[in-house]
């Protein structure tokens, strides 16, 4: 094929492509522009739906904490898809003197120092959950247990990724 041949073939393939992109690229646009607009149209209804799931919640969440003998033993249920009741919740770190813990962090776990110390000399409370027992108690760090708290939970998972993620991107 001569020179001139060649650039006619890819001339043409160009030209395909670029069809073929631009019809793609229209496609693509129109699936947006009908996924705004059936977004917008079930706005509202989603608004609705939402204000009705934090009513629901919160009147379940005031039964659970009216009756909590209702939980001993076993501490949560699980009723039409829904798990509730109670849980142990997340223990947090309390310094007496941070500055003596600080200085028993240098001195005890000097090799941790830059994890368990942010930059404005105040111990890391996160980092210093994860420490055992017996390393808090020697740097004079107590833990507090929460208890068990309230929680509610819808167990179909697939359907609650799907309405969190359309939540999350109403409230963007």
């Amino acid at each position: 094929m001569s020179l001139n041949g060649s650039l006619m073939s890819f001339d043409q393939l160009a030209r395909d492509y670029q069809h073929a992109y631009s019809v793609l690229a229209d496609r693509v646009s129109t699936l947006e522009q009908e996924l705004q607009a059936a977004k917008r149209a079930r706005l509202h209804g989603i608004k609705t739906a939402v204000a009705k799931v934090k009513d629901t919640e919160a009147a379940l969440r005031s039964a659970i904490e009216d009756d909590p003998q209702c939980f001993d033993r076993p501490k949560t249920q699980t009723l039409h898809g829904v798990k509730f009741g109670y849980r142990k919740g997340t223990a947090t770190v309390e310094l007496d003197d941070e500055t003596k813990v600080i200085g028993r962090i240098k001195r005890l776990l000097a090799e941790k120092v830059e994890s368990l110390i942010k930059f404005s000399e105040k111990a890391d409370k996160k980092a210093l959950q994860k420490l055992s027992k017996v390393e808090l108690q020697k740097l004079g760090v107590t833990v507090v247990d929460p208890g068990d708290e309230v929680f509610i939970k819808n167990t179909a998972s697939e359907v609650e990724k799907f309405v969190e993620g359309l939540l999350k991107e109403i409230q963007d």
